[in-house]
């Protein structure tokens, strides 16, 4: 899988993360807001229905929204507030992460396995390493354990 905050930041990301403590679980939507620059990103977490929770800034950042129907006390926006300052070291704490099967950066349903397990489509992820020499390429391949061919 692609990085868990390249993931979450992708765009369109929805995703289940799990306390291994207690076994409570939350879904979060994260969508960019578009045409924003700096990019900036809205939370929002599954009750009955998606409902917005906070933000993240450009700088990564998570805020609780003011127009949130959730305090910020509440069990989702602390587990979601927790993520953010733990994302580059989730296999440190005890939180297990599950992406949907839609792709991080444009929403649509993901049918290949490798694209499956990596959380991001074949076309996005040629735009997101195509910048890339092929040297980069193949390190960022061999880091994230995918073909060089896939990339």
């Amino acid at each position: 899988m692609i990085p868990f905050r390249d993931y979450i930041l992708g765009g369109h990301a929805t995703f289940t993360i799990v306390s291994r403590n207690t076994g409570t679980r939350f879904t979060y939507r994260v969508q960019q807001k578009p045409d924003t620059n700096p990019p900036l990103y809205f939370v929002s977490v599954l009750g009955s229905r998606y409902e917005f929770l906070g933000i993240i800034s450009h700088d990564g950042r998570y805020r609780h929204g003011r127009k949130s129907d959730y305090d910020a006390t509440t069990p989702c926006s602390q587990a979601f507030g927790y993520l953010m300052r733990h994302v580059d070291h989730l296999d440190t704490v005890p939180i297990d992460f599950y992406p949907s099967t839609k792709c991080c950066r444009c929403g649509k349903t993901l049918t290949n396995p490798t694209s499956i397990d990596l959380g991001i489509g074949p076309d996005c992820l040629e735009g997101k390493v195509m910048h890339l020499t092929d040297r980069q390429r193949m390190q960022w391949a061999l880091r994230h354990e995918v073909t060089y061919e896939t990339v």
